[in-house]
């Protein structure tokens, strides 16, 4: 959005979303939320009485997205499923996102970690996936955002495919320090695919891929690896915790879009907050990444 370096898909964010906006109002209700959500950053006298406006916006958009989605557990598999359907899944997984910086990542009190982004995030690609190959064929008007590198929305791309798998890279450490008997082997499998992911992310920031690539890559991590690690974070698991904390220091360098600005430092900085002392040692890089004081191209040194 609005950073798009490929022609096309420019293009769709300009024209053809506002045009699929008015064919369906859960997607035009999101739409409007987003931009107030924009607005209130660009003219922060008017952030309070904007917040109540997209508010609104926001819970019509979630209250029509949801009728629209349990009709699909009753319906053949991808029945039902539109271009706009999938088109409000992504903005609405982008505003949940872009909100964490009104509060609800815990404001005055105790940091929560992101668990409404994760699993709204997640559920982009389990809706999109059931007619990613329809929607293509048919040159959908969402086709160029669907098929520009680097895919992540179609079914059969598995987190090996962006990187290694983690069992010798850099950030294998992540799996490897302070084990614990509390963590069984399935929990150590999902932590290891996370880490394959991250791996991936981290080659593609030092081979100098865009920022809109970066920012890809980033927001499908939720719906890339397994379901599982979203319990996790919501458990508060440390090791979870860390890993997300990478997550959001790999993008950092991407953060120059208004709904990721300043997202990167708030989420390091709060996992940081709230993980036992024993983990601090691990959070040095990410935080010095997000503070500016270290080079995500340079080895990472614990």
């Amino acid at each position: 959005m609005g950073t798009a370096q490929i022609p096309s898909v420019r293009e769709m964010w300009e024209l053809s979303v506002p045009e699929m906006a008015f064919e369906y109002q859960p997607l035009l209700s999101t739409l409007l939320a987003v931009a107030a959500a924009h607005r209130a950053r660009l003219v922060p006298h008017e952030a309070e009485e904007l917040r109540r406006v997209q508010g609104g916006f926001i819970a019509q958009a979630i209250g029509g997205h949801r009728a629209e989605t349990a009709k699909l557990a009753v319906s053949s598999r991808g029945a039902g499923v539109t271009e706009t359907l999938c088109m409000n899944a992504i903005l609405i997984s982008l505003y949940t996102l872009a909100c964490r910086m009104d509060g609800s990542a815990g404001g005055e009190g105790e940091y929560e970690p992101p668990n409404l982004w994760l699993n709204m995030a997640r559920g982009v690609r389990t809706v999109v996936s059931m007619v990613y190959y329809r929607l293509v064929e048919e040159r959908a008007r969402i086709a160029p955002l669907l098929v520009a590198r680097p895919v992540v929305h179609r079914g059969d791309v598995e987190v090996q495919d962006g990187g290694p798998k983690g069992s010798s890279g850099e950030l294998r450490f992540l799996v490897d320090m302070l084990l614990g008997n509390e963590e069984e082997e399935e929990v150590m499998g999902v932590y290891v695919q996370c880490v394959g992911y991250l791996e991936g992310l981290l080659m593609a920031v030092r081979m100098g891929e865009s920022g809109y690539d970066i920012r890809k890559r980033f927001s499908s991590f939720p719906s890339m690896v397994p379901g599982e690690f979203l319990g996790l974070v919501s458990e508060r698991r440390p090791r979870a915790l860390v890993i997300l904390a990478y997550l959001f220091a790999l993008v950092k360098g991407a953060e120059g879009v208004w709904w990721l600005r300043g997202i990167p430092e708030m989420e390091v900085r709060g996992i940081e907050s709230i993980l036992p002392e024993v983990w601090r040692g691990i959070m040095e890089w990410p935080v010095g990444v997000v503070m500016g004081v270290v080079d995500v191209n340079d080895e990472v040194v614990l």
